[in-house]
């Protein structure tokens, strides 16, 4: 819908580029708008903007002078997965308040909305792996857990586990960070680096998470161990037990991979976002054998694979588009510049892809 800068509000979600006579964007789509970018929007004397009809956090986007946009029915019909996904980040963050309260968690509620939406993502990859974009600091702790639960279920199904084993890597990525719940706000919310003391404390979520759930009914014990283990290394470097290899449960090492990615990706409270192949660089060589390799290969082939034609800016700031990926090398594809030449960035190791534009 197109809305008046006035009437904008953060958390408001773009739905097409901003330009401002120049080639490159200054806002791209599905920016979630900060006050930083409406200063921004004021200092371009941009007037009106189009936005999603719903904020990131999943309510709805009510100006008060909307203007006429006969496509608004049209967009919002074609949009019915995101629309899904910001109503199941509304329902985990009103779970989470529950839990936050003292109230136990209501698994079979939980299931209820999430298979369905499991059902929803399994076979939209590219929506899926787009979730990242409509995470903001405010809301993150609901986003992170909804996307890492679905990404999860679907990296699950193409690693051959059963439907039921999808559903249940699934619920485990969802709750995984439930014990959050247990921990002061101000923990998991804190703008700055945390102290030495908040980090110990951080690192008992698990601990509270698996105890939320070892004896809900219906919950089977890979789920538990998938929330106890999630933070554990194949190296023995995690938390919160130390355990190594053989110890962790395979549902687990499943979590491991895509809670560290989808958490890297996104604009967190105290940690800003990673471009998504500078991050598969980075848990491919940087944390070596801390993680399962068929599990980090089945991600970085999806990536490749759903971003081929795509849209992108490199870090020295110039588009391009993506015309060919190496299999041997999925986080170093051969682009192509507004110019028509072609760039193989296996042999420019300076540049990598700092975001995906369309």
């Amino acid at each position: 819908m197109k809305a008046k800068r006035a009437d904008l509000v953060p958390g408001c979600v773009l739905l097409n580029d901003i330009y401002v006579r120049t080639a490159q964007p200054i806002m791209t789509r599905k920016t979630v708008l900060t006050k930083e970018h409406l200063d921004v929007l004021e200092a371009f004397l941009i007037d009106e903007v189009e936005v999603e009809p719903f904020l990131n956090n999943g309510e709805p986007f009510l100006p008060k002078q909307p203007l006429t946009n006969k496509n608004q029915d049209e967009h919002i019909s074609d949009n019915p997965l995101i629309q899904a996904y910001f109503e199941g980040v509304q329902k985990y963050k009103t779970f989470f308040q529950s839990w936050q309260k003292g109230q136990p968690v209501d698994i079979f509620s939980v299931i209820g909305f999430f298979n369905p939406l499991i059902d929803q993502f399994l076979s939209a990859p590219k929506e899926l792996m787009s979730l990242y974009l409509y995470s903001g600091k405010a809301d993150y702790l609901f986003h992170h857990a909804v996307a890492v639960g679905l990404m999860s279920a679907y990296f699950a199904r193409k690693l051959h586990y059963s439907k039921k084993e999808v559903y249940e890597i699934g619920l485990s990525g969802l709750l995984a960070d439930c014990g959050m719940a247990k921990l002061p706000p101000s923990v998991y919310e804190k703008a700055n680096r945390l102290t030495k003391t908040e980090y110990l404390l951080l690192e008992k979520h698990p601990i509270y998470s698996y105890q939320m759930l070892k004896d809900l009914p219906t919950v089977k014990e890979g789920v538990v161990l998938a929330v106890l283990q999630h933070h554990e290394r194949l190296d023995g470097s995690g938390y919160p037990l130390k355990l190594s290899h053989e110890q962790l449960h395979p549902y687990g090492k499943v979590i491991a991979v895509i809670d560290v990615f989808h958490a890297m990706i996104c604009l967190r409270p105290y940690r800003p976002k990673h471009p998504i192949f500078k991050v598969l660089e980075m848990i491919y060589h940087d944390q070596f054998g801390k993680f399962d390799h068929k599990i980090i290969s089945s991600l970085m082939d999806e990536i490749a694979r759903f971003s081929l034609g795509t849209k992108v800016m490199l870090s020295n700031h110039q588009l391009a588009e993506i015309v060919f990926t190496d299999p041997q090398k999925p986080t170093r594809p051969i682009v192509r510049l507004e110019n028509g030449a072609t760039l193989a960035l296996a042999n420019h190791p300076d540049l990598y892809i700092e975001d995906i534009l369309s």
